[in-house]
């Protein structure tokens, strides 16, 4: 997979930024740059590039390192979610100044579900909040950013150790698997060739489906067409022909199907996500 070039703003060694709500991704991507995710509302599932599922909620932290494939598969209307990167030259003047060697590496050391306290994640949030106003200053902006990236992994790790204990599996069934991809890689697919290219029954991928994730296979497909609408329409297209891209029979289906799941006209949805 060709790694993401990422750009920050002139002088800056990484950025921090809010994004609520989140949007689901159409493609897995990695870049050289550590990244943190701290989920402060709603809910957001990653697939990383062994088909393991994350699930985030509130207080959840995640950390992707340079080696590590991700993708965002879902998230709520509501979600929320500060994602911060530094610079690997940042990360290894860091650990050079005494900060968790681990950090230095190419993989996810810890278990990637941390849950952090809610005091804690209000300081992060506190802090993440000053690196955005600092940006236009960059030598106490990157200051700022070498202090954030140690004590976010100094309370990752925290968590990580008070959370010791066994946990549900959360790999996904090969065929859940192939359904999601199928469905990443060509949203009008129909459910029927979706159970045939995972080889179950599509009753059978139902089931599955929802007890892994919590929905059913329709509405997961709903979703994803969606999120492509949405995707194509913010590339320079228009609603229109974003609903026709994701595969919806007419502009109709397109605004039933974004009721169903968020509520409000497909406009509405717009707009609550350009804060206008």
């Amino acid at each position: 997979m060709t790694r993401e070039q990422l750009r920050f703003p002139p002088g800056l060694d990484g950025q921090a930024a809010l994004v609520q709500p989140l949007r689901a991704l159409p493609h897995a991507h990695r870049h050289d740059e550590l990244e943190l995710n701290l989920l402060t509302a709603g809910r957001a599932e990653y697939l990383d590039a062994d088909d393991r599922l994350l699930v985030l909620g509130p207080g959840a932290v995640c950390w992707w390192f340079p080696s590590e494939d991700h993708l965002l598969i879902r998230a709520a209307p509501d979600s929320a979610m500060w994602v911060v990167k530094w610079r690997p030259s940042l990360v290894r003047a860091v650990v050079v100044a005494g900060a968790d060697s681990r950090l230095a590496g190419q993989r996810h050391p810890l278990r990637r579900d941390a849950v952090i306290p809610r005091s804690a994640m209000q300081r992060l949030h506190g802090l993440f909040l000053a690196l955005v106003a600092d940006e236009g200053a960059p030598g106490p902006c990157n200051q700022g950013l070498a202090f954030a990236l140690h004590h976010a992994w100094s309370t990752t790790v925290a968590a990580a150790v008070a959370a010791a204990r066994p946990k549900p599996d959360h790999d996904l069934h090969p065929a859940v698997a192939r359904a999601l991809r199928l469905l990443r890689d060509d949203p009008a697919c129909s459910l029927a060739v979706l159970a045939e290219e995972a080889g179950l029954s599509p009753d059978r991928l139902g089931r599955l489906v929802r007890t892994q994730l919590g929905t059913g296979l329709v509405t997961l497909r709903t979703q994803r067409r969606l999120e492509v609408a949405f995707a194509r329409a913010d590339a320079g297209g228009n609603l229109l022909t974003g609903a026709q891209e994701a595969g919806f029979a007419s502009y109709a289906a397109f605004t039933r199907a974004c009721r169903r799941i968020h509520g409000v006209a497909p406009q509405q949805v717009r707009r609550a996500e350009s804060g206008t």
